[in-house]
């Protein structure tokens, strides 16, 4: 056994130390319901496998009324431990302490469920989208930078490029700073560091998930990263560009080859990879961005296709209505049935 694998074997039985404590679980996973926390969390975003026993759920949540809407009966019993919530501390009406105050609500609701936060790149606190939102925070599964264009230059008087190399410069310096001020803090061990992506047809994500796992070994050897790619204008694929399933399969591959596959991580890195996808219960067709074009079914559709691909892990960017909407479709049904 390597030494990374006999690493990561201590932390699994570590973590299921932790779950034997742990009481009231929300949805269970494979429709086990206990008082007490079955299994252990991935070490990934999703588990080993493929299909409906890795497809996890990462479901956005931007205020406390959002976690009641989530605990609700019925969607509370679609959602197994697998699952993560993602605060979102770039919601325009997110003030200085309610992100804490939010994830307090979402560990207490869901103890069994992990949760990340989703933070934008600016360096002033207490404003939606504060680059350090939550660093430090015990419990908080790991933070997410989301690195697009339009955070870059809202925090930034550099214009955006798209130039790889340039990009990825970028990019590790700002998750550097975010893993070196989570270290500051006591539990730092507790929470990775990644990004949530824009995609660019001429990226290589694999050199992208090098740098995380690089930086991430800063924090917890055992650790890896995230990187969830924004796919979200995938689910209907044109001329110009390839469907969600297709632009999976695509980064999926670069996974497997090259940077990723030298580096010694191997396919494992393949379950810190997620996907977004965007949608609304009130979708208009001719809408310029996909939360308001796209439909439940539309996102159904596109994240069967992509599972058939192997992609296992995606952010919904969407209400918790929109997101009980998707489930209840005939394929929707099919990878997330009611427990």
């Amino acid at each position: 056994m390597t030494i990374l694998k006999i690493k990561r074997t201590f932390l699994t039985l570590s973590l299921s130390a932790v779950a034997l404590v742990a009481v009231a679980c929300g949805g269970s996973d494979d429709g086990v319901t206990s008082a007490s926390c079955p299994g252990v969390p991935p070490l990934g975003l999703n588990p080993q496998g493929r299909g409906n026993d890795a497809y996890t759920m990462i479901l956005r949540v931007n205020n406390e009324g959002q976690v009641k809407q989530f605990a609700a009966d019925p969607l509370r019993s679609r959602i197994r431990n697998r699952d993560i919530f993602l605060i979102n501390t770039e919601y325009k009406k997110m003030g200085t302490g309610d992100g804490e105050d939010l994830f307090q609500k979402v560990k207490s609701t869901f103890p069994c469920n992990r949760v990340m936060a989703l933070n934008g790149l600016l360096k002033v606190p207490g404003k939606p989208g504060y680059m350090y939102a939550l660093a430090g925070e015990h419990g908080l599964d790991a933070i997410l930078l989301d690195w697009e264009k339009g955070t870059w230059e809202e925090a930034n008087k550099v214009p955006w490029s798209d130039v790889p190399e340039v990009a990825l410069k970028r990019m590790a310096r700002d998750v550097e700073s975010l893993a070196n001020q989570i270290a500051e803090n006591p539990g730092a061990a507790e929470t990775r560091v990644g990004t949530a992506t824009e995609f660019r047809s001429g990226w290589d994500y694999a050199t992208f998930a090098k740098r995380l796992a690089k930086i991430n070994s800063t924090l917890n050897e055992d650790f890896i990263g995230d990187q969830i790619v924004q796919s979200q204008d995938r689910c209907e694929g044109t001329a110009d560009s390839d469907s969600l399933a297709e632009l999976a399969r695509g980064i999926r591959a670069q996974y497997r080859r090259g940077d990723v596959a030298d580096s010694g991580l191997g396919n494992e890195t393949l379950n810190h990879l997620g996907f977004e996808i965007s949608f609304s219960t009130n979708p208009k067709p001719n809408a310029a961005i996909a939360v308001d074009r796209d439909s439940p079914s539309d996102a159904a559709r596109c994240t069967a296709e992509a599972l058939k691909t192997g992609g296992s892990a995606f952010i919904y960017w969407a209400t918790p209505a929109a997101i009980e909407a998707m489930l209840d479709t005939a394929a929707g049904k099919k990878f997330r049935p009611a427990s």
